[in-house]
Formats: C-alpha cells, sequence, structure tokens
C-alpha cells in the first residue's frame, strides 16, 4: 500500500517537473526569466506541498479503511 502512494508521488512529481520546464521555456525569454524563475518555484512548491498533503490524507484514509 505505502509502495503504491510513494510510486504515485514520485511519477507525479516527474510530471509536474516535466510540464512546468516545457511552459516555462516555451512562454519567456531569457530577459525576464530571472523574475519568473522565483514566481515558479513559489507556485511549484506550494503546488507540490499541497499534493503531497493530499496523498497522504488519502493513503492514511485508505490505510485505516482497510
Amino acid at each position: 500500500m505505502q509502495k503504491a502512494v510513494v510510486w504515485g508521488e514520485r511519477k507525479f512529481l516527474r510530471a509536474v517537473r516535466n510540464t512546468n520546464q516545457g511552459f516555462r521555456s516555451h512562454t519567456f525569454s531569457i530577459s525576464d526569466r530571472s523574475t519568473s524563475n522565483a514566481y515558479f518555484r513559489a507556485q511549484n512548491l506550494s503546488g507540490i506541498v499541497l499534493y503531497l498533503i493530499l496523498a497522504h490524507a488519502i493513503s492514511i484514509y485508505l490505510y485505516t479503511s482497510l
């Protein structure tokens, strides 16, 4: 059970990282990348933290319901 949750988190984090890199390179030029990098980093962290909290809540719920 726990292995599946960890594997799912890894897969999700990899997907998030890939999409964000692609989006950033397509959208922003080099000149304003320094300002957007900090913004994206803050957004990525908040999104990842929210997801991890959600994933752990779900895993705890599933574990207790078994």
